[in-house]
């Protein structure tokens, strides 16, 4: 019997692996992507009288979130609207700044959650690489 239990002990311990038992599950309502166009700005009110812009990377984002790589970092709670740095996608996202952590690399990861759900061209650009029209008019033309 001790020996039967050594076993399972012993295979259960070969499952984990040194980090423990890996459970995949997703929080999200919207799976996490990496951004594939990843150049944006980033911007926010200082005070009353002084709105700040600095452009930054986007790691990955989802239809209720992102998280984005900047040089200044913004106030936690902070609001923040973020655009593509393609100047032909003049759309800006609002956020709310969920956390800042300073990086190896001297910037900041920033992790945000969208006032509402992220729209789909915004969307489509950062994770698919183009714009929805400029598909489906390519798609006509074939």
């Amino acid at each position: 019997m001790k020996m039967q239990h050594d076993e399972k002990r012993a295979a259960r311990r070969a499952n984990q692996g040194s980090q423990g038992p890996h459970v995949s599950l997703e929080r999200r309502a919207s799976p996490r992507l990496p951004a594939v166009d990843e150049r944006i700005w980033a911007g926010w009110w200082v005070d009353d009288d002084e709105f700040t812009t600095t452009a930054a990377r986007l790691e990955n984002i989802s239809r209720g979130g992102a998280k984005v790589r900047t040089t200044v970092a913004p106030d936690v709670s902070q609001d923040v609207w973020i655009r593509l740095a393609d100047p032909s996608c003049s759309d800006f996202v609002q956020a709310t700044v969920l956390e800042v952590v300073p990086t190896p690399e001297g910037d900041f990861g920033v992790r945000m959650v969208f006032d509402e759900p992220c729209p789909d061209e915004f969307f489509d650009i950062v994770t698919k690489g183009y714009y929805v029209h400029d598909f489906a008019d390519s798609m006509t033309d074939a």
